[in-house]
């Protein structure tokens, strides 16, 4: 057991994530747990997030939950939304660009010409009136598009009052099309110089960080706990038709004891044997990679529909729908979402079609589409 605290059958738990239950299998690694809402659960053994209950630690829970959740609500706009990064915070922007070039130089070496025949990016910001005011300490600036609104280039510049100038910041690819998600904002992370920032928003049961193409434009509209509609998509670093489709499975021993244990109380649904291999096959999975950028993922699953792209930024390539998550709680259990996949990383003579398994890497980026229906600070 990995852990001092010992717990028999029958003991009442408090679970850190789950709330209150009762133990229904102890085993040498593993808890067996009933929780009211969420019915039979086997967890291992953590003891960070799982004590004996206690009408003391129940009460001191409760009011950790209510302190957070006033200090949350006393916080005024923007402090309760948006959280300036430490200004040695690394981001790699000149990584978004093996899908379509060798060297990052290969762009910026025509910027200039890029600049002149540049437009100015259109988003709901554009053609709505802002619910607030810019803040006097925000910088003031906006996006460029090249070479068209659809996809290609976004330039972020920022205006340097003082100086009566305007200064380019950053720029990146991007691609307007993508799926519509209904997201719940949890905060915004803002970049250091305060022009580009990552949003992590709750979907369904999920959580995702991604990057805000249109962060100048829409950042006014934004509210933590606040529902809205964006769109996202995922342009891929790397993508190939699934490799591993089945991988060896060995139970634990208590996962094992457990399913006996459920079957034996008459339940016919956990009624089942464990399998000797697990089948990937339709799996759906988008994970965040370690040591990456909290924007960026790997994935994994089905493909739903491919478009072919003729044209960005000098690369041929296709649009592929892919279902990168099932979740029991969303509008519709599985999530899709457009990834962007160029020739240059497909590198596979067979296209990407309906059917394929595929899997990859890819940075996720999203912009507003629509924002909530009811006026900011409404009740």
């Amino acid at each position: 057991m990995t852990t001092e605290q010992r717990f028999e059958i029958n003991d009442r738990i408090l679970h850190t994530d789950y709330g209150p239950g009762v133990v229904t299998f102890a085993g040498d690694d593993y808890l067996g747990l009933r929780f009211p809402s969420l019915g039979d659960m086997l967890q291992r053994y953590d003891a960070t997030k799982i004590s004996h209950w206690t009408a003391e630690a129940a009460w001191q829970d409760e009011i950790a939950c209510k302190t957070a959740a006033v200090e949350q609500a006393t916080l005024d706009w923007p402090r309760s939304t948006f959280k300036n990064e430490a200004p040695d915070t690394p981001h790699y922007m000149g990584s978004h660009w093996p899908p379509f070039v060798d060297d990052v130089t290969d762009i910026a070496k025509d910027l200039p010409n890029i600049l002149q025949a540049a437009q100015v990016m259109e988003s709901i910001g554009n053609h709505r009136k802002s619910p607030r005011e810019l803040p006097r300490d925000w910088p003031q600036g906006f996006h460029l598009v090249w070479p068209m609104q659809r996809r290609g280039l976004i330039l972020t510049c920022c205006i340097d009052a003082a100086e009566r100038q305007t200064q380019l910041m950053s720029f990146y690819p991007f691609s307007s099309e993508g799926v519509q998600h209904t997201l719940t904002i949890d905060s915004v992370s803002v970049w250091e110089g305060q022009i580009e920032a990552q949003i992590t928003a709750s979907l369904g049961e999920a959580q995702i960080t991604f990057f805000d193409a249109h962060f100048l434009i829409n950042r006014l509209w934004y509210e933590a706990g606040r529902r809205y509609e964006f769109i996202l998509r995922g342009i891929a670093y790397a993508a190939q038709p699934a490799q591993v489709m089945e991988i060896p499975f060995t139970a634990n021993p208590d996962q094992i004891a457990w399913q006996r244990l459920l079957g034996n109380n008459g339940d016919e649904d956990n009624d089942w044997e464990l399998p000797s291999a697990i089948n990937l096959n339709g799996m759906a999975s988008l994970l965040p990679i370690t040591d990456w950028d909290k924007d960026e993922y790997s994935f994994h699953g089905p493909v739903k529909s491919v478009k072919p792209i003729d044209d960005f930024l000098g690369q041929t390539g296709w649009l592929v729908r892919i279902t990168v998550m099932r979740l029991s709680d969303y509008e519709t259990e599985d999530i899709d979402l457009d990834i962007v996949i160029t020739r240059r990383i497909w590198r596979q003579e067979q296209s990407p079609e309906v059917g394929m398994d595929i899997e990859g890497t890819l940075w996720l980026q999203g912009y507003l589409w629509m924002p909530p229906s009811r006026r900011v600070g409404a009740d």
